[in-house]
């Protein structure tokens, strides 16, 4: 299932925009974790494995001779709040939060007034979704479609719920589920 999820998913989470390939890897880390990132969104999972530390090429599986970001850190946030998403309720909903990618790539999580939202508006279009019910109140700027390489990760994976966590919001977002986690790092709208 891991190498599944891997060879399917990992190229969403890689950036080929830099000179060096350093994000165009999948680290084995010394900790047991995978990690996958491009510096705006980290796939992780723990307790996965128990290699010596080591990072192939997302696509080739070829070693890679680089020092890989030190991503474990970011990891160890202390999170203020968490809302468990349901699956269930969201799955048929994925392919739409794709499509909405069209009207803006920037959109809202927006927790207020018991509920708990996705919402996108450029000009005259807009796309709302009603993923649950809360009591806190939180809004966060981010990539509608890191959101979505989110949802259809976990998807696959065939989790049952995703805890949401979260503490600001200019720091990365955690979707946890087991021994899957995703951070995204919100956007910074002026």
């Amino acid at each position: 299932m891991l190498e599944k999820l891997l060879d399917k998913h990992a190229k969403n989470f890689v950036t080929n925009e830099r000179q060096d390939g350093k994000l165009e890897g999948i680290h084995y880390h010394e900790n047991g974790s995978i990690y996958v990132t491009d510096a705006h969104k980290l796939l992780v999972f723990h307790d996965a494995h128990q290699e010596e530390a080591h990072t192939v090429h997302y696509k080739t599986g070829k070693q890679m001779d680089i020092k890989y970001p030190e991503v474990a850190r970011l990891l160890d946030s202390d999170y203020q709040d968490s809302l468990t998403i349901q699956m269930k309720d969201i799955n048929s909903y994925i392919d739409l939060i794709k499509v909405a990618t069209n009207i803006d790539l920037v959109g809202d999580l927006i927790l207020k007034d018991g509920q708990f939202k996705l919402e996108i508006k450029y000009t005259n279009e807009s796309f709302n979704l009603l993923i649950g019910e809360t009591k806190s109140e939180f809004k966060v700027c981010l990539n509608i479609l890191y959101f979505y390489h989110m949802l259809h990760f976990f998807k696959d994976a065939k989790v049952d719920e995703i805890i949401f966590s979260w503490s600001h919001p200019m720091r990365p977002l955690s979707f946890r589920s087991g021994n899957y986690e995703i951070l995204v790092v919100p956007v910074r709208r002026y």
